[in-house]
């Protein structure tokens, strides 16, 4: 019996080595109301890391839009190895991309069931990467939902500015993690900003 339970702890301890997950929430501001949130979590088992952020966006103006966002990517060794995203608006999808590597190690991009090919061998940073790892010395950024790199620019002491064919965001981090996302479009300007808890439990483990 005590050798039964000693190997089930060892089997449980073996998965907190190999599996280990983490959360980051931000709060989405427009003025001074909240009007939803950002969550991130990140999955690490067996070097494959996966990002999974999920958004609802609640505001009126004139009308009420409620904007659902969900984007999953895998890495492997570093190397983005899939992905899918959607967004709707009140409901209705707006957008759907994925992409995978093909067993000839070529990037395949489906944008609204519209298949491509890229000519990109190796994505080792893209959308989901800016929330953790402050892009120092990068000027672009791959999107999964454009299938293609976006221009990225330092723009002063750890902030940077992204434009895409939806509008700017403007990132801000701490500790190389960010910590505020301004998003300008034409109809309004919201602010993701990170709850100090998340913070602080991503901090302690840097």
């Amino acid at each position: 019996m005590i050798k039964k339970i000693l190997s089930i702890c060892a089997f449980f301890l073996t998965l907190s080595l190999t599996a280990q997950s983490q959360l980051i929430v931000y709060d989405v501001v427009k003025g001074s109301k909240k009007i939803g949130n950002v969550t991130l979590e990140i999955s690490n088992e067996n070097e494959q890391v996966k990002y999974h952020i999920t958004s609802l966006v609640k505001f009126k103006i004139l009308f009420s839009f409620a904007i659902k966002y969900q984007m999953e990517e895998k890495f492997y060794d570093g190397k983005l190895t899939w992905g899918k995203a959607h967004n709707t608006l009140n409901g209705r999808i707006q957008k759907e991309s994925e992409i995978y590597l093909n067993d000839h190690g070529n990037y395949i991009v489906k944008i609204d069931d519209v298949a491509s090919t890229t000519n990109e061998k190796e994505i080792t940073y893209s959308i989901s990467k800016l929330y953790t790892d402050e892009p120092v010395g990068k000027t672009a950024v791959f999107s999964q939902s454009f299938g293609r790199y976006l221009p990225l620019t330092k723009t002063g002491d750890h902030t940077y500015e992204l434009e895409s064919p939806d509008g700017t965001n403007y990132y801000t981090y701490e500790n190389g993690i960010c910590k505020e996302v301004k998003v300008s479009r034409d109809f309004a300007t919201f602010y993701f900003r990170i709850q100090p808890d998340s913070m602080t439990r991503v901090l302690e483990t840097k």
